[in-house]
């Protein structure tokens, strides 16, 4: 598919600090701090219009505190943390938006956690966690207003327009959820394996919500919490290096990661949540050599998932089938003479290697093959 935009431009400073303090007697060790970051976003559109997104700053400010027990000769660690989060969300005006709510929204979360790690040999690790988690709505769920529209080639190759209204929702409330998880780490010589199994209780989780406006003769595609949602399921990793068995002077590490998700479902309707796979997976392999060279070629699957198709009114459910995506990044590290620790990390890498098409809501398709640069100096 190929899709016409105009140009948008995005600007975004962030800016943050964070303060701790140590303590280590025996067998505690006691950390207490805080940290704070501040993001600013502006956004404008060429020619003149509603950018995707509203003019917003985001500031956050925590305190934290956790102590960490080592038992048994360290064969048993107890980790219990509490945090406390103010989060401040300030819409700003914003280029094309005459009917923009300026607001400015405060709230305040506490997020417990508590984890046990148990080691019964050098080799095997059980592991268990609780913990809560809370994702606020961004300024464009809150208070966003615009119109998307223009054209794209359908996989018939006939072009077709779209036009959808983005609308915030001031009502919006943050989403939390608890999480458990117990597992266990096995490593040997040359390889590492990690299982575990999740269960994810969220409330107020924030979905889309698509629908048609009859008044106002348009699609809107807007912010919702639904009353509860359930997912669980399983991880697995696994990593070796055969440059032992191969008796090479640089490693050869193949990986692969795997989650399954058992049940992923609207605890009110019993319906799957919609834009969620139950599978999704990266493998590949990674070189590195003595000199700092740095090789990976990444694969990425992602399954099948349930979307809407507003190509018809009222929109269907359907099934949006699987892709998988390959990279490969190539990383140079380089020590500089003048100053102890300072090195300079040239990295270069294609991104969607074989081009594919693929996108995860419905006529939306996501970008082809990519080129990337990077160069960071440390010191």
């Amino acid at each position: 598919m190929s899709y016409g935009y105009r140009d948008a431009n995005f600007y975004t400073d962030t800016q943050g600090a964070q303060v701790q303090l140590t303590w280590q007697t025996g067998i505690s060790r006691l950390t207490m701090g805080l940290d704070w970051d501040e993001q600013e976003a502006r956004n404008s559109q060429d020619p003149s219009g509603r950018p995707f997104g509203v003019n917003a700053d985001y500031e956050r400010r925590g305190l934290f505190i956790a102590e960490k027990l080592s038992l048994f000769s360290d064969r048993l660690l107890v980790d219990v943390g509490l945090r406390y989060d103010r989060y401040d969300v300030e819409t700003h005006e914003t280029q094309g938006y005459t009917t923009l709510k300026i607001d400015d929204e405060q709230m305040s979360e506490w997020c417990p956690r508590v984890g046990l790690v148990f080691k019964t040999t050098e080799n095997l690790v059980f592991k268990a966690s609780a913990s809560r988690g809370v994702l606020l709505p961004t300024a464009g769920e809150l208070a966003g207003d615009f119109i998307n529209s223009g054209w794209y080639q359908d996989g018939n190759g006939v072009w077709q327009s779209y036009n959808v209204h983005y609308l915030g929702n001031g009502a919006l409330d943050s989403e939390q959820s608890w999480t458990y998880e117990i597992g266990a780490d096995y490593t040997a010589q040359n390889w590492y394996l990690n299982g575990s199994v999740f269960y994810a209780d969220y409330e107020d989780k924030i979905e889309t919500d698509n629908y048609f406006d009859v008044v106002l003769a348009e699609s809107i595609s807007s912010y919702k919490n639904i009353d509860g949602a359930t997912v669980n399921g399983m991880e697995l990793d696994f990593s070796c290096d055969l440059a032992p068995a191969l008796n090479l002077g640089w490693s050869i590490e193949p990986f692969a990661s795997l989650t399954y998700l058992f049940e992923f479902e609207d605890d009110k309707t019993g319906d799957d949540l919609l834009y969620v796979s139950d599978t999704q997976a990266r493998f590949g392999v990674k070189t590195r050599s003595g000199s700092g060279f740095m090789a990976q070629l990444l694969g990425i699957y992602h399954g099948p998932q349930d979307v809407q198709n507003w190509n018809m009114y009222p929109a269907t459910v359907e099934e949006m089938g699987g892709f998988t995506l390959w990279n490969l990044t190539l990383t140079r590290d380089i020590a500089l003479p003048w100053r102890d620790g300072m090195e300079l990390v040239l990295s270069a890498g294609i991104e969607n290697i074989l081009d594919k098409k693929y996108a995860y809501v419905k006529d939306y398709p996501m970008s082809g093959r990519e080129y990337c640069f990077s160069a960071k100096l440390t010191f």
